[in-house]
């Protein structure tokens, strides 16, 4: 699910909810409304989002937070991916056993 965020940039929480619904379709996707008051500048706002992409628990700060701690060591601030680097996954995915080759490398480093 991606993050609910205000127009200014400001990540929305629980506690930033003022109303939540359920729009359930009979064909077609599904929605889930929420209406929010942004901490930072105030403003009232409001999404859809698709009933599948929705968790309720991304509202909540510590669980959010936690799981940004855990995840950011594994993706330093390398820079735009380069034509070298797609190159040699791309390689490296056609290659007759790619699982054998992956075990390989994580062992290496």
């Amino acid at each position: 699910m991606k993050r609910l965020l205000c127009e200014c940039g400001e990540k929305v929480v629980r506690k930033d909810v003022v109303q939540q619904e359920y729009f359930v379709r009979q064909f077609g996707p599904s929605f889930v409304y929420v209406k929010y008051r942004c901490p930072r500048c105030n403003r009232m706002g409001e999404q859809y989002v698709r009933q599948e992409d929705w968790m309720p628990a991304a509202l909540e700060t510590a669980i959010v937070t936690a799981l940004e701690a855990a995840v950011e060591p594994y993706f330093p601030s390398h820079g735009p991916i380069t034509e070298d680097e797609q190159s040699s996954v791309r390689d490296f995915l056609t290659r007759s056993n790619p699982l054998d080759s992956l075990k390989l490398f994580f062992h290496e480093n």
